[in-house]
């Protein structure tokens, strides 16, 4: 759990380095926005309650709402007290289908069978257990509910770590390579635990 704690007070305290880091996708090779593909791939049934965890700022949310039913129950979560409050602030603060919790993904506090839905959007690489997390994964979600989880392949940005090793081969380039959870690897993490596993692909 250290190193999630690290990342939430320096890299996710708040949104700013995290919107730096996504200016870069500006040059996607994709003409269709990143958070609108995995809003027209996420389905959420009337009367359906949800966890996204590792919200961020619920960017993923301002796609979402033109179809989220209006009985629908969402808790977004996130281990950054800062992110969340963000998410608070950009989606409306008054929207009775929202509530906000501070949540360790290896740690959920709901009962077995909560939920209908589960959403990691781009976070399970920074899980130190990911087992652990996708067994509570697993343990929250009712029979026959779905785990969205998007993530990255080995090359993400792979152009980029060579350029900077190039201008200074001292700079220490961090890497997905060795994590459980990457495009490359995803489908045997979750068919560890759960029984259907689909692979969609956004070419970029």
């Amino acid at each position: 759990m250290t190193a999630n704690f690290d990342l939430s007070k320096e890299q996710y305290r708040d949104s700013s380095r995290l919107s730096a880091r996504a200016q870069i996708y500006r040059y996607s090779t994709n003409p269709q926005p990143w958070f609108n593909w995995v809003a027209d791939n996420i389905k959420i049934d009337l009367g359906s309650r949800v966890l996204e965890l590792g919200c961020g700022t619920g960017a993923l949310w301002k796609h979402l709402l033109g179809t989220l039913p209006e009985d629908a129950d969402v808790v977004l979560s996130d281990l950054s007290p800062g992110m969340l409050q963000e998410a608070r602030q950009d989606l409306s603060s008054d929207d009775p289908r929202f509530s906000y919790r501070i949540i360790d993904a290896m740690d959920i506090p709901y009962e077995a069978g909560t939920f209908q839905v589960v959403i990691a959007n781009h976070m399970l690489y920074h899980v130190p257990d990911l087992d652990v997390a996708l067994s509570e994964f697993c343990r929250v979600l009712q029979p026959g509910g779905v785990l969205y989880a998007t993530t990255v392949g080995n090359r993400h940005l792979a152009d980029i770590k060579e350029w900077l090793q190039e201008f200074d081969s001292r700079l220490v380039i961090d890497s997905l390579l060795l994590s459980p959870f990457t495009l490359e690897n995803c489908q045997d993490s979750l068919l560890r635990h759960f029984e259907d596993v689909e692979v969609r692909l956004f070419p970029n």
